[in-house]
Order: structure tokens, then C-alpha cells, then sequence
């Protein structure tokens, strides 16, 4: 337990000092032109083993050798010995990093070379091209792996219709805002199987998140009842379902949704939600049973929101919270 914790805040600190890599300031200050040219972290995530962090580096185009554009976005890692080396780079756009479980391997999604879709990918830390794991017709918007790593949920928007695509080709093509919508679909895909193809998943309403509890035998899921912007927004809310698609449990936490996060056990499930509908943002850190139902605020007198959470034992959650101008790192236990 002791060795855990250690590994796990050395993980902690070694992210929060990834976090304020920032470029040198002059005494002069900053020009408009070195603001444009200004990097930083968009997401970190510690390996298993807490010896790596693997990160997204924001890259601003050069405008006078590039198209107009959002900035790419590099994969970067460093070693136990704190030497950052980048693993994809250029002109790309890499999202979503994580490492999969059982393996040395570092996942993510992109749409690299022909690819007519956002793909989910793998690349060994060790070295090597990153290969494609799966495919879909549409993007890949989430992913989570089983704690075996074998096997990936996915997350992406239901395929146009044959006679959508029909009439797209004869020029009924306009977009109309809020209209002809597509829900988020689940996909199950078996990565041992080569022969395998995705089994979606018959859930209710349009999935924006999915995470696969440790102990193997189900999913949380964030359903919305459309994918509306209100409804992803103020009317999301958590499913438990198994395997098979069935639901097992429902927690109907009302309002806005955070992060959720399974305790090492799968025992538990921690999210980020709200007390009431109307509040602006959530930030209560709520904690449930594995088969969702009733959930409870761990901290009702919280002066302040919750952004992030973990665990760092099955019964010790780790969270950030945002206090008037302040932030405060603490744990609780799940009692």
C-alpha cells in the first residue's frame, strides 16, 4: 500500500511540475509575436509503472509557411530520468492519450496518412511506428480499454443513412443547426480477434463517455437523452451496463457532469456532478456503488467546486478544488 501511494504521488508531483513548463520571460516581458509562438500541455497522463508521463504539446502554425488553423497537436514523452522526447511530431493532431493496459504500448486517436476517419492507435514506448488498432465508419470521438487491455470500448457517431448519403451526393448537403444530429454509439471490438468486428451496443439516448471498471464485467457510461447541446450539457447522465448492453444501474445525479472515475476495485464509482439542475457548473465530488443508485456529496460544505479526481487506494479518492482564489490538493476516504 505504502509503495503505491509513493508511486502514486510521485506520479502526481511529476505532473504538476510537467504542468508549468512554460517559455522563458525576458525582463522586458513578452512581444505580441512570441505570445503567438507560445507552447504548452493540453494533457498528461502517467504510465502504470509511474515511470513515464505521456503529454500533448500544443504547436501554433507558422502562418507564413502553413494554412490558416488550429494549432497541432504533438505526442511527447518523458523517462524516469525526466528527458522529454517527442514521439509524434509536426504537423499533426494526436489526441487523447492513454496508456493500454498489460502492454508497454501508448494509445491514442488520429486520422493519420489515408485514413477516411479518426482511428484509435498504438505506439510501443520502447520505439517503433505507431499501428492502427480500430476503425470505424465514423470517428472515434472516446475509447477505454478492459483491464486486460484485450478488448476497447468505442465511442462514435451513428453512420449516415444510405438515402442521407444519396441525397448529400445530389446536393442536399445544408447544415442546419440542431438538425440531423447523429447519436454516439458504443462499440465493443475485440483486439486479439484480427477477424473481429465491432459490436455496438443497444443503449437509450447518445453516449459521451464510457470508462470500463476494473473489474472487467461492465461499463459506466455518460448517456445524453439527444445530442443536443442542452442535453449533453444539463441532461447527462450515468449508466451502468454490462457487456451485453444491458443496463444494470442508473444514477440519476440531476444537472451538469464531470469526470467519473472507478476505484481500483471497481467496487465504487466517484464522478463530478451537481445538487441541483440549475447549478452553473458542476463541482460536488459524489461517490456511488457499482451498480449505481442512490450517490452521496462526499464534501456538502465544500466552499468551492471539485475539477479533478482519482483514487490512490481502493478506498482513498485524491481530488483538486478551486476555493474562492484558491486550490487545494487533498484526499478522502470513501467513508
Amino acid at each position: 500500500m505504502h509503495c503505491r501511494l509513493k508511486t502514486r504521488a510521485r506520479s502526481i508531483a511529476l505532473t504538476l511540475i510537467l504542468l508549468l513548463i512554460a517559455a522563458p520571460v525576458s525582463g522586458a516581458g513578452l512581444t505580441l509575436e512570441e505570445i503567438l509562438e507560445l507552447r504548452q500541455v493540453t494533457h498528461a497522463t502517467v504510465s502504470p509503472d509511474g515511470k513515464r508521463i505521456a503529454y500533448l504539446q500544443s504547436v501554433p502554425r507558422d502562418l507564413d509557411r502553413e494554412e490558416d488553423g488550429p494549432a497541432w497537436s504533438e505526442l511527447h514523452v518523458i523517462d524516469e530520468h525526466g528527458i522529454s522526447r517527442p514521439y509524434i511530431a509536426g504537423q499533426v493532431n494526436i489526441a487523447q492519450p492513454a496508456w493500454r493496459p498489460g502492454t508497454t504500448q501508448l494509445a491514442f486517436l488520429a486520422k493519420r496518412d489515408d485514413d477516411e476517419t479518426t482511428g484509435l492507435y498504438a505506439i510501443a514506448v520502447d520505439g517503433g511506428e505507431a499501428h492502427r488498432l480500430a476503425a470505424l465508419e465514423t470517428d472515434i470521438a472516446d475509447y477505454s480499454f478492459s483491464p486486460d487491455g484485450r478488448q476497447v470500448a468505442l465511442i462514435a457517431p451513428e453512420a449516415d443513412s444510405e438515402q442521407d448519403r444519396e441525397l448529400a451526393e445530389k446536393g442536399f448537403n445544408q447544415v442546419v443547426y440542431e438538425e440531423g444530429l447523429l447519436d454516439l454509439q458504443i462499440h465493443l471490438l475485440d483486439l486479439e480477434d484480427e477477424q473481429a468486428t465491432p459490436r455496438v451496443l443497444d443503449l437509450e439516448g447518445s453516449a459521451q463517455a464510457v470508462a470500463w471498471s476494473p473489474a472487467g464485467d461492465r461499463l459506466a457510461v455518460k448517456v445524453s437523452p439527444r445530442q443536443l447541446v442542452d442535453d449533453t450539457l444539463v441532461f447527462t447522465r450515468i449508466r451502468i451496463v454490462g457487456l451485453d448492453g444491458e443496463v444494470i444501474g442508473r444514477i440519476d445525479n440531476p444537472g451538469k457532469l464531470g469526470d467519473m472515475v472507478w476505484s481500483p476495485d471497481g467496487e465504487k464509482l466517484a464522478f463530478i456532478g451537481t445538487n441541483i439542475v440549475n447549478d452553473p457548473r458542476e463541482g460536488r465530488l459524489m461517490l456511488a456503488g457499482s451498480d449505481g443508485g442512490k450517490f452521496v456529496d462526499m464534501i456538502p460544505d465544500l466552499p468551492g467546486h471539485v475539477w479533478h479526481l482519482d483514487w490512490v487506494a481502493d478506498n482513498r479518492i485524491v481530488y483538486v478544488s478551486y476555493e474562492g482564489t484558491g486550490s487545494r490538493l487533498a484526499a478522502i476516504d470513501d467513508d
